[in-house]
């Protein structure tokens, strides 16, 4: 497989610390609720050991595409796999116990993951580029030895990209501890049977050893941090010796303090003070570590952690304290300017800050820093974070399970990067000019964009949405126009534009007064509408300001408290009368038209209505779309007053033959030309059931609203058994 390179990237990551839009995306697999990334910084979220629940990845490290880790879930350890999985890596346990750690490789694009090979003994704390993974091999330690010998034959093995070959980078005896890969170069420390401790550079190119070697008189501790580019070794040490009898098992008898080396020079100890420094990065010549100070706050000692940065040459001491969240840093890691580490904030004391759950240590997050702008923004949310590491736009880091099951979880994911925007660039035209503005986006990822234009800044009036933007012509004005460009995840980028219309070169005319009402006649009371919207200016780009209606005259009362409405409804009066209505409307240059319309209002005259056809409906059969039978079913016909609306009523009296016994029902009619159905009351349905109905008698009243002189009214019966002179039986 072929890796990307370790880029050392010298620009700022463009990175928006805007509110969070909320947006979250799930891993793939069976990624629990609450270990999701934050959308808005991430893209391409995976849940690596999604498929293995008791998988317990540690020390991940990521080089382009592909992640290592040491895989614990077949260690073979006595005691549970709870405590192997969250205790430390020591001496003691890689010595002693000799546990089967293998190391697991993962390549994105594929997805393929398994271990990079299978051995005795362990294979421990990996390192990456894109040249090659190394790691310190236990392979050649008996398993639990009887007694503890001066030193270990523990070797440094490479594997090359893309397909091999392994090498054994070591064979001497003695301990070769925490080797460091970027590039073609790597570096570890050589613990020799005559007990120096000798940092040690290597080329994977040449497949030699790079003279010279550097031996040091202190104990190196931890792993060590390398720059291919530089080749600057740097680590965490112990100035005031150390207690223990390897450098595994020591332990400083002072502070551990931060040590650096280039090949040929002396090393350089870049910190002279009474507090805790440990796990440095490097990327150039700028050099990052841990700060832990003990203070005591109300009677509590209380342990923060920092992250400090020092550049190469100057004196010891002259470190800056990163400007960073949380009381709680920890587990940096650099490529290039970017930077990744773990935070939290919590006010806890010693010896477990920012434990916010019973028994539970591991409450920090993961954040991402930039050397460049010294702004960090926050990757997670409660994940409860144990490591991370950063190389190029690739992000990879461990969790703890939220449930505190023994089992660990290992993500990965890209960087989010924020899209470009372009306006297009600035106009200036002619006066009334109409402007169309083309816009275009751009994302460094990749992804789709959606755009937006608004009127002054990106919180002004939105204008439209898509990246096209069309606007009427103005006279001897400038605009500003701002598209902004939106990323899935919630990323933004913006771009304005300035567009300049000259002063008009020629007089302004007046506009065109257009209208026109609906219906031109209707009944005294009723409502009709005035519309004066065909009106237009002569003026391109010019534009009408208000519409004024009046009544009576162009100066009579105003009807419509908007001036900026070009439509209204009006009702009139309660008598027969024509009425005449004025429209004015003005333009940008208040200049104006007039244009008058007129309405007749007419008397309303009592509702005419005719029944026609009405059919009985015999049996039970269902009767042509009347819901229930035996029904009867109406048709008629209203004419009325234009502007007034009907409110009618039909009834229907049922008789019985050789008897004056009758029965009635009602029903509402809607004004239509529709069928009215009548279901037959239960005492009409047995009549006819029974064949002793004679006849039905329909009468059929509306009124009209507003009302008339008097209401409306039309009868008709329906003869039953062949007594019929007018209807229809069915």
């Amino acid at each position: 497989m072929i890796l990307g390179t370790r880029r050392r990237l010298r620009w700022g990551l463009q990175l928006s610390l805007g509110p969070c839009l909320g947006l979250l995306i799930g891993l793939a697999g069976a990624a629990p609720a609450g270990a999701e990334p934050i959308r808005l910084y991430l893209r391409d979220p995976r849940h690596i050991t999604f498929n293995s629940p008791t998988a317990c990845p540690k020390g991940p490290r990521v080089a382009g595409d592909t992640v290592v880790w040491e895989e614990w879930r077949d260690a073979g350890l006595d005691g549970g796999g709870f405590e192997w999985c969250v205790s430390k890596r020591t001496h003691d346990l890689l010595a002693v116990d000799n546990p089967d750690i293998e190391l697991y490789r993962y390549y994105a694009p594929t997805g393929a993951q398994g271990p990079l090979f299978r051995a005795d003994g362990a294979q421990a704390y990996p390192d990456i580029s894109a040249t090659a993974i190394v790691w310190e091999d236990w392979r050649n330690i008996p398993e639990n030895p009887t007694s503890t010998p001066a030193h270990w034959d523990v070797n440094i093995w490479a594997y090359l990209f893309p397909d091999g070959p392994f090498l054994q980078l070591t064979t001497q005896a003695g301990e070769q501890w925490r080797p460091a890969a970027d590039g073609s170069l790597v570096a570890w420390v050589d613990a020799s049977a005559d007990a120096s401790r000798t940092i040690t550079w290597y080329d994977l190119a040449a497949r030699q050893v790079i003279p010279p070697s550097h031996t040091t008189a202190t104990v190196p501790e931890g792993t060590l941090a390398l720059d291919a580019g530089t080749r600057i070794v740097a680590w965490e040490d112990c100035p005031g010796g150390a207690s223990g009898w390897d450098i595994q098992n020591a332990r400083c008898v002072e502070a551990p303090e931060i040590y650096a080396i280039l090949p040929g020079e002396a090393e350089r100890r870049l910190t002279q003070d009474t507090f805790r420094q440990g796990r440095p990065a490097i990327a150039g010549y700028a050099i990052l570590w841990t700060e832990l100070r003990e203070t005591i706050i109300d009677g509590k000692l209380r342990v923060d952690q920092h992250l400090y940065r020092h550049a190469w040459g100057q004196p010891a001491n002259s470190a800056l304290r990163l400007a960073l969240p949380g009381t709680d840093q920890r587990g940096i890691r650099l490529s290039g300017q970017r930077y990744v580490f773990l935070a939290c904030d919590d006010g806890d004391v010693y010896p477990y800050p920012c434990n916010d759950v019973k028994d539970e240590r591991y409450n920090y997050d993961l954040w991402l820093g930039d050397l460049a702008s010294g702004q960090p923004v926050q990757l997670t949310r409660n994940e409860h974070v144990l490591e991370a590491d950063i190389d190029g736009d690739r992000v990879v880091w461990t969790s703890r399970n939220p449930d505190l099951s023994p089992h660990h979880r290992l993500y990965t994911a890209l960087l989010n990067h924020a899209p470009l925007a372009n306006a297009g660039p600035d106009q200036t035209l002619d006066a009334s000019v109409v402007v169309t503005l083309t816009g275009s986006g751009t994302d460094p990822d990749g992804e789709s964009l959606t755009c937006r234009w608004t009127l002054g800044s990106p919180t002004g009036t939105q204008l439209g949405t898509t990246c096209t933007l069309t606007r009427p012509g103005q006279v001897n004005t400038t605009q500003t126009y701002v598209l902004t460009v939106t990323d899935p995840g919630g990323l933004q980028g913006s771009d304005s534009v300035q567009v300049t219309w000259r002063p008009a070169t020629t007089p302004n005319q007046p506009p065109i007064a257009s209208a026109f009402v609906t219906p031109p006649e209707s009944g005294v009371g009723t409502t009709v509408a005035l519309d004066g919207c065909g009106s237009w200016d002569f003026d391109f780009g010019d534009r009408i300001t208000s519409y004024t209606w009046r009544l009576g005259s162009a100066t009579g009362p105003i009807l419509s408290s908007s001036s900026t409405t070009c439509r209204i409804n009006w009702t009139g009066p309660t008598t027969p009368y024509a009425e005449t209505y004025y429209l004015t409307v003005t333009d940008m240059g208040n200049l104006t038209g007039t244009v008058s319309v007129s309405v007749n209002w007419i008397p309303i005259e009592t509702p005419r209505l005719t029944i026609t056809s009405p059919i009985l409906g015999g049996g039970f059969a269902f009767f042509n779309g009347c819901p229930s039978t035996p029904a009867i079913r109406v048709n008629w016909l209203a004419v009325h007053t234009v502007g007034t609306t009907l409110n009618a009523t039909i009834n229907a009296n049922a008789r019985k033959k050789n008897s004056t016994k009758t029965t009635q029902f009602n029903g509402v009619a809607d004004e239509a030309v529709q069928p009215t159905c009548l279901p037959l009351n239960s005492t009409a349905a047995t009549w006819l059931n029974g064949r002793d109905l004679k006849y039905i008698d329909v009468t059929l009243t509306a009124q009209s609203s507003p009302p008339g002189p008097t209401p409306g009214s039309s009868t008709f019966r329906i003869w039953v058994n062949g007594n019929r002179t007018s209807g229809t039986i069915q």
